[in-house]
């Protein structure tokens, strides 16, 4: 998957290097001076032109011409230009064709200009074979054809192509030593178009260390208008089948820091990027079938950062990928993209090509603006144990169709404070495969929006989801840890600002809750943990199910669904506003003396765990207009003992509300009670006249037992219930009736025997 490496040292016999065919070395030695044209015989040694055969060395001039014209149509067997000499093409007709090798600045220096005419080299077309040596070429418009070329061999090669055609028929390399240094420049000045096979920046070339700056590119393609495409070696467009086809062994891909200690940059400021699939064709032209029977298909990747070091920095134009995309594809490899506007696109050829960013080495994206359309791909970000892969997004659009943090033992990380995220089918996955690491940093203004699918956090692996700003839109659910069980996933959500939309949040681990809105429902599994803290409200649009733990630390909790319990519920400091509350047969409450439950629908206790169960403390509100109760302590009638270990609450206000309080036994067979400490909210009768002692809006079964000392206002009476078989009765000493002391206190006259209705 590599540049087809030249050989790095060329024999100084060029001639014999060349061809072996050839006749004659041709010279150049500027005749007498009075003019530098290629067809004026006198100016080379011997004095003739070179033909087709014949390999032409000009290197030098004592005639005071640096440079060569031609001006009509030639054929020579190899072209060598050094110490200081150019070549110029300037006019229609001027076209030369090399059979094999042409040399720019093979040992020190060389120039090509063109601005008109055609070069055609049949070999390779080079440019600073030797070290020290510097080759350049202009090529302003006209057409260049080579079958491969190489910029900096062993010294400096440049290539300014402001317009014109350049067509390199099989691969361009740029810096194929580790000293060596190269650049490519395709200018939009004059609507220049590039075609390759394949493309290599810095197959060895290392760079250097900037004071200022740090570690430089050795090898840079900077494009600022026109077109590249790679288009596979010796690719043939067949329009009848409308599609690229080329050979068996051919190679078609972007290659930016080839081998180990390689680096090299790709800067697009304007114009076209387009790597291209071609679908493989065997030596009678049929399609080669790949494992699964499917045509085969090369090319169309881009690999930034291969064995080596890779940089993309992509700041306007288009880049156009048929296949994958790759950053830190080999162990020990750097991949960076630096996209801040424009557009890039990944499978337009709809061969359901990928993105990894650290496959096996690292890799990193800089997302600040433009457009990245994956929607047809897969991204991975850390595929493999040595890979790591970050994605920053501050601006901009990416879309893909689903995406994995964390694959086959790598780590993966996406920071996102700003621009849409968007996962078109498939999950956003966090640590998808086995000993993976995936984490998602949601802030700021970030938006992310998983439109057909579920949000996993940890599904194999470890993954954490962290969320200060932003919103997060999932169509399906969110879980985290989703196989903890069978492969001891494990995963993390801290919710502390910005908006969640899902269905339902499927918690096997850890949620932590401490600001923001989270406009879903809970299913909290047993062993997973839900933490609710922080300032403010932490609403929950949905309902709540708890097979776990649920724990509320100095906040207010409101949960607009059904508050169902299973296990463990504990609070500390904190008030809890509940639609419909149940607590099953394994579930409790741990509350403390700052703890109060408002109830504004069905309250429903059927705990059998009075040993963990404790709000003797805690206070309980009736919100609403009418309630269904069910209190299950043992009823032990009127003693202390009933407060011990037996589902009693410290305060509970009933609100004037009209109550039915259910048996615990669903057949209505057995009545549970109430133990509290101080009762509030009951519209009660206290008539001694005529011996009536109703609270009348209590209706059903089961006793409510309060202390008599806390409640003096109930004059430590028992009470009736408006219907069924039910009372409110004291416990403990009888305080000193009420009656009495409001005859002390008051106006004079208060009959003893006086009906008196009251609400409290």
């Amino acid at each position: 998957m590599r540049f087809t490496t030249v050989a790095l040292a060329v024999v100084v016999g060029i001639i014999m290097a060349s061809s072996a065919y050839a006749q004659t070395t041709y010279f150049w030695d500027g005749g007498d001076g009075s003019d530098n044209y290629w067809e004026n015989t006198d100016n080379w040694d011997p004095d003739d032109m070179p033909g087709v055969s014949d390999d032409a060395i000009i290197a030098g001039s004592s005639m005071g011409y640096y440079s060569v014209e031609i001006n009509s149509a030639q054929e020579i067997n190899s072209l060598t230009l050094d110490q200081g000499m150019a070549l110029n093409i300037y006019s229609e007709g001027a076209d030369l064709m090399v059979r094999d090798n042409a040399y720019f600045g093979y040992d020190t220096f060389g120039y090509g200009y063109q601005e008109d005419g055609k070069l055609e080299v049949q070999n390779q077309l080079r440019f600073a074979d030797m070290p020290d040596s510097y080759g350049e070429y202009d090529l302003m418009a006209g057409t260049l054809v080579s079958k491969e070329m190489v910029l900096g061999s062993e010294g400096y090669g440049y290539m300014a192509h402001w317009g014109g055609t350049n067509t390199v028929k099989t691969g361009l390399g740029l810096g194929m030593s580790g000293a060596s240094t190269a650049m490519y420049e395709l200018n939009g000045f004059n609507y220049p178009e590039l075609t390759a096979g394949h493309e290599v920046i810095a197959s060895r070339s290392a760079g250097y260390d900037d004071p200022l700056w740090g570690p430089q590119p050795g090898a840079y393609f900077i494009q600022s208008g026109g077109v590249n495409e790679i288009i596979g070696d010796n690719a043939v467009y067949n329009e009848e089948e409308g599609r690229l086809e080329v050979r068996e062994g051919s190679f078609s891909d972007l290659v930016i820091g080839d081998v180990a200690g390689s680096f090299g940059e790709y800067s697009l400021y304007s114009g076209t990027l387009h790597s291209r699939t071609a679908i493989v064709l065997d030596e009678s032209g049929s399609p080669i079938p790949d494992w699964d029977g499917y045509d085969t298909y090369i090319g169309g990747n881009e690999y930034i950062g291969f064995d080596g070091r890779g940089r993309f920095v992509h700041e306007s134009g288009s880049n156009l990928l048929d296949q994958d995309l790759v950053l830190g594809a080999g162990a020990g490899s750097l991949g960076e993209y630096y996209f801040s506007n424009g557009y890039l696109a990944v499978n337009l050829d709809d061969h359901r090509p990928e993105v990894f960013i650290g496959l096996e080495g690292s890799g990193y994206f800089q997302q600040d603006g433009g457009t990245f359309d994956a929607q047809n791909s897969g991204v991975y970000l850390g595929v493999y144990e040595s890979g790591h892969g970050v994605y920053n997004m501050t601006g901009g659009w990416f879309g893909a169709a689903g995406m994995a943090l964390g694959e086959w033992g790598g780590t993966g990380e996406f920071n996102h404070s700003g621009g849409t995220v968007a996962m078109t089918t498939h999950p956003l996955d966090l640590a998808r495969q086995d000993n993976s690491i995936g984490i998602y940093r949601l802030s700021g203004t970030g938006l992310l929006n998983v439109s057909n699918n579920d949000l996993v956090v940890g599904t194999r692996g470890h993954g954490e989801f962290w969320q200060s700003g932003g919103t997060a839109n999932v169509n399906g659910n969110v879980w985290i840890s989703a196989t903890p069980v069978e492969n001891g996933s494990t995963g993390e959500y801290h919710l502390s600002g910005g908006t969640v939309n899902a269905g339902t949040v499927n918690n096997f681990d850890r949620l932590y809750y401490s600001g923001g809105t989270l406009n879903a429902s809970i299913a909290n599994s047993q062993g997973a943990v839900v933490e609710l803290s922080g300032e403010g409200t932490r609403i929950v649009s949905g309902t709540l199910h708890n097979y776990g733990t649920v724990r509320a630390t100095d906040t207010t909790v409101q949960i607009n669904g059904e508050m169902y319990n299973f296990n463990e519920m504990s609070s500390e400091g904190s008030a809890w506003y509940l639609q419909d509350f149940k607590v099953d047969v394994a579930g409790y409450i741990a509350a403390g003396d700052k703890d109060q439950f408002h109830v504004a629908g069905v309250f429903q206790n059927r705990s059998a765990m009075a040993g963990e169960w404790m709000t003797d403390n805690a206070l309980l509100i009736f919100n609403g207009t009418s309630h269904d109760v069910v209190f299950n302590a043992v009823d032990m009638g009127g003693v202390n003992a009933g407060y011990v270990q037996n589902f009693a609450w410290g305060t509970v206000d009933f609100g004037g509300d009209t109550f039915y309080l259910k048996s615990l036994d669903e057949a209505g067979t057995q009545f549970g009670a109430l133990y509290v400490e101080t009762i509030a909210g009951i519209d009660y009768i206290n008539d001694d006249l005529n011996k009536i002692y109703m609270v009348d809006n209590f209706n059903g079964g089961g006793n409510i037992y309060y202390m008599a000392q806390a409640n003096p206002w109930l004059e430590g009476k028992t009470y009736a219930f408006a219907s069924g078989t039910g009372q409110l009765r004291p416990v403990g000493v009888v305080p000193e009736p009420v009656s009495v002391v409001l005859f002390v206190v008051g106006s004079g006259v208060l009959g003893a025997a006086a009906a008196k209705r009251r609400k409290v």
